[in-house]
């Protein structure tokens, strides 16, 4: 299930987290890396339910991440932190996690990560906007996120993508689908 995968992805950052730690002191380098380990321990937790050790791993991340000077990272963990700050229904807080976020991003010009990074963190403010009721702003942010991942050439995400009522699944019209193989007469 979904919820092992979590589990099991649990244990394993678990585990190189722990080994990170027991190391030698780390150059910049490693710091970045245990943080980076950490949001996605902190994004497992989540997941599975664990709220407070979430938090506490998103907010150890964000200081490791400080620590390395990886512009990236922190804008990843204060998006994070916006996230569940906004779950909890305080918006106009995950709105300032999230423009903190935004100018984290910011900082890395030459990061294309960081350019996806940005299109999600668009996403979540048009979805803060939208739950405020300020609908013109949100539509302005998720325009912004969508021209993002175009610019990325990665998918929009399912949030923001309009599926046409005429195509199938398989992404083609019905007219093709439903087309029958003419063969040729055997001679």
């Amino acid at each position: 299930t979904v919820r092992g995968l979590f589990a099991l992805r649990l244990r394993l950052l678990d585990q190189a987290i722990e080994k990170a730690r027991s190391a030698p002191p780390a150059a910049a380098e490693m710091a970045a890396d245990v943080a980076a380990a950490l949001l996605a321990r902190g994004r497992a937790n989540r997941e599975l339910g664990h709220m407070v050790q979430a938090r506490a791993d998103f907010e150890e991340g964000l200081g490791l991440a400080r620590g390395a000077r990886s512009a990236t990272l922190e804008g990843l963990a204060h998006m994070r932190i916006g996230e569940m700050v906004e779950t909890d229904g305080a918006t106009a807080e995950a709105r300032d996690r999230f423009a903190l976020a935004l100018r984290c991003v910011a900082a890395a010009p030459g990061d294309p990560v960081a350019r996806l990074h940005e299109a999600d963190i668009r996403a979540h403010v048009a979805h803060t906007y939208r739950r405020e009721g300020a609908l013109e702003s949100a539509e302005r942010e998720i325009h912004a996120a969508i021209a993002l991942y175009r610019a990325a050439s990665r998918p929009d995400p399912p949030s923001c993508r309009r599926r046409s009522p005429r195509r199938r699944r398989s992404g083609r019209p019905p007219s093709a689908t439903h087309r029958r193989r003419v063969r040729a007469p055997r001679s």
